[in-house]
């Protein structure tokens, strides 16, 4: 059970028993003093303790980040999930969301990594709805 390795992790084993917390309807029910234990005990070290703590006890579990951490996590970019287009003026490439989609035996690289122009491609779209 999740809860009772996270609990274990955290040092809190006596929440495993507690009458509150035995099932996850409980636990919603008494969600309020249930963050609050977990937030005393979290607080006490830096999120990378705690992230490698649950990971290693077989918890999922990851950071909260701000967009910039997020775009800059080497398994985001290992995932092509963020890109960088060259703007359709030349001017300074920017950086974009990737496509979240990702099919195993699939290229997920970019052929042509450049914003389209406003209505750039309107007859390509129209040709392709005129085919169906």
């Amino acid at each position: 059970m999740l809860f009772g390795r996270m609990c274990e992790a955290l040092g809190l084993d006596a929440m495993k028993t507690d009458p509150r917390f035995i099932t996850n309807a409980a636990r919603c029910k008494h969600l309020k003093i249930l963050k609050r234990m977990i937030e005393m005990v979290t607080l006490e070290q830096k999120k990378k303790h705690w992230v490698a703590l649950l990971e290693a006890a077989g918890v999922p579990c990851g950071p909260i980040q701000n967009v910039a951490k997020a775009m800059a996590d080497p398994q985001i970019l290992a995932r092509n999930m963020v890109i960088e287009l060259a703007a359709p003026d030349g001017g300074k490439p920017f950086l974009a969301a990737g496509n979240p989609i990702k099919i195993s035996g699939m290229d997920d690289t970019l052929k042509d990594a450049r914003a389209p122009t406003l209505d750039g491609d309107r007859q390509v779209i129209l040709d392709w709805l005129d085919e169906g």
